[in-house]
């Protein structure tokens, strides 16, 4: 697009994240002599540095910076320069269970319908393609990143240690539920107590409301966390276990957390 389109846009990314674009509330988009400077903002590091480089191998004139934090702090900080109508950057990543807060604020979007995204629908998961729109689809807020698909990664030799199976297919049949999960996790935890079972209450919680029908909001966007019983239970569960040792306590996506992984 041309720099004139570019200096009133906005973009954010979901992730599971999402790449969708707000209306301008950048301040430093146009450097001196003309020259453009996009800011990308993300939580964590996203793995753009090559495709910022291509980027502006490709768009003479065109700077690309990036600003990276934490994903709370991320999340609340993009939603304080919405508020205020400055200080966003240009390209913004905003994770999927965020979504229903910003997909209630379109008017501080742009629409990439408006710029041929309808014509990309057919290159995303439907559900993936749903997550940022709006007005019965008419509004694209944004590009979804990645479908962020739930696995496990284990270590052998403390499955081993713990009297767990070790070979991934029977691994993979210790669990159907997520209160098999912390079972394995109380027996994991019984014979290996310097490991935890799993990084963070925080990101199991959120795996579990993953897989619920309604979350923290219905399919209108109405909040109803507090009326729930999904929300409740899940969060018992994973505070519970937490309480019980399984947990490392890691802040997802810290750099403790990076390092971790």
């Amino acid at each position: 697009m041309g720099s004139s389109h570019i200096r009133r846009h906005l973009a954010a990314a979901a992730g599971l994240a999402m790449l969708v674009t707000l209306t301008g509330c950048s301040s430093d988009s146009v450097a001196s002599g003309g020259d453009i400077t996009l800011t990308v903002a993300t939580f964590s590091d996203f793995g753009y540095k090559p495709l910022i480089a291509a980027y502006e191998k490709s768009h003479p004139g065109i700077t690309v910076k990036e600003r990276v934090s934490q994903l709370d702090q991320h999340h609340n900080s993009l939603a304080t320069q919405l508020a205020s109508g400055s200080g966003a950057a240009d390209v913004v990543a905003v994770e999927e269970g965020y979504l229903p807060k910003f997909r209630q604020l379109t008017d501080k979007f742009t629409n990439l319908a408006d710029y041929g995204a309808l014509r990309r629908k057919n290159e995303y998961l439907p559900y993936k393609w749903s997550q940022a729109t709006a007005d019965q689809g008419k509004f694209v807020i944004g590009y979804g990143t990645d479908v962020g698909g739930l696995a496990i990664c284990y270590r052998r030799d403390l499955f081993h240690q713990a009297g767990l199976p070790t070979d991934r297919e029977d691994v993979g049949k210790l669990w159907s539920t997520w209160d098999d999960y912390f079972k394995a996790g109380d027996t994991f935890r019984a014979k290996v107590k310097d490991h935890a079972w799993f990084d963070s209450a925080g990101n199991v919680f959120s795996a579990m409301m993953n897989q619920t029908e309604i979350g923290f909001f219905d399919r209108s966007d109405s909040y109803v966390a507090d009326t729930n019983p999904a929300v409740r239970k899940s969060f018992s569960a994973a505070s519970e276990a937490a309480a019980d040792g399984q947990s490392a306590n890691l802040v997802p996506f810290s750099q403790q957390w990076n390092a971790g992984i």
